[in-house]
């Protein structure tokens, strides 16, 4: 969940201060950033290094590898995110993995739609002993002024996989003319 939240805020980051939603051009801006901050880390005892495969501009595959800051031994896989794009550029998917005993472990998915008034972002987990995803268990809503500037911010859960969601956070963007300080500025329950 925690994992979740923050990949959801970074996200939530580069659509607000990039552009007002996720296309192949913003995810290689941040894939760009994180390459070049490669050597700055919270954690002390190890770097992160990124590395993608890309089709023409847009990055369709995502490497994260960490290494330890003695420099000894190799660069060792941590996660690979796997995007897809509409034919508008727009991302449609991010599949993210976790390297594992050797092998690439499907953790989750998240979904993108871009409908007329609001952008939704769904995740939905692996479940491995089906082989399929389960049903969204997250949903982020940002709702939409016509000139698609954010006005409100909803996020939901559910519980397992039949339960209705549930409003779990609401946050309302009323001063946005003033700068990111001051997005997600009113809380409520």
């Amino acid at each position: 969940m925690k994992k979740l939240m923050i990949c959801s805020m970074m996200c939530l980051m580069t659509i607000v201060t990039e552009a007002q939603v996720l296309t192949s051009q913003t995810i290689r801006q941040c894939y760009e950033k994180a390459a070049a901050q490669a050597n700055v880390s919270d954690n002390d005892n190890y770097l992160f290094i990124y590395n993608a495969d890309f089709v023409g501009d847009a990055v369709k595959t995502q490497y994260v590898y960490q290494q330890k800051r003695s420099g000894k031994g190799k660069p060792e896989p941590v996660v690979r995110y796997d995007y897809q794009y509409g034919d508008d550029g727009l991302l449609l998917s991010r599949i993210t993995y976790r390297w594992h005993e050797g092998e690439w472990l499907c953790m989750g998915r998240h979904d993108y739609l871009l409908q007329d008034d609001s952008y939704v972002m769904e995740y939905s987990r692996w479940n491995i002993f089906r082989g399929r995803y389960d049903n969204p268990c997250e949903k982020t809503v940002l709702a939409l002024l016509p000139d698609q500037t954010i006005s409100e911010i909803y996020c939901y859960q559910r519980c397992n996989n039949s339960a209705p969601y549930q409003l779990k956070e609401h946050y309302s963007t009323i001063l946005q003319s003033r700068g990111m300080e001051y997005y997600l500025t009113q809380k409520s329950r």
